[in-house]
């Protein structure tokens, strides 16, 4: 979920810039408060009117997310997040720290991909 990550001008905003652009990813250079507001609206019921919804991408040419670049269809029932923010806890907006499973109500599963790490037999 690249797209969640702070944008340059953001970076170039706290107060430290030089760390914050050195350590983007890191947990304080990611926008918690935008990704649960996705996964509220991924988790809202579906119906016949159910909106698409849409999330960022991430433009490597330009080194900055992409707003509304990625849509999820009503038909979608199946949404796959990729990265390490999913899997750390995520600062909310109203300062309290919530869990994966907090923010998804245990209907989500967090799952570590370890194939790489695999020992050679």
């Amino acid at each position: 979920m690249d797209g969640y990550h702070l944008t340059r001008a953001q970076l170039d905003a706290l107060p430290d810039p030089a760390t914050a652009h050195a350590r983007r990813g890191a947990e304080f250079t990611f926008d918690g408060a935008g990704f649960l507001k996705l996964v509220e609206a991924l988790r809202a019921p579906l119906g016949p009117t159910s909106p698409t919804v849409f999330a960022p991408s991430f433009d490597h040419a330009v080194k900055d997310p992409k707003e509304d670049d990625i849509a999820v269809l009503a038909s979608q029932r199946i949404v796959v997040f990729e990265g390490n923010c999913e899997s750390l806890l995520v600062a909310c907006a109203g300062g309290g720290v919530v869990s994966f499973q907090g923010l998804t109500g245990g209907k989500m599963s967090c799952w570590i991909s370890c194939l790489g790490l695999l020992p050679q037999s």
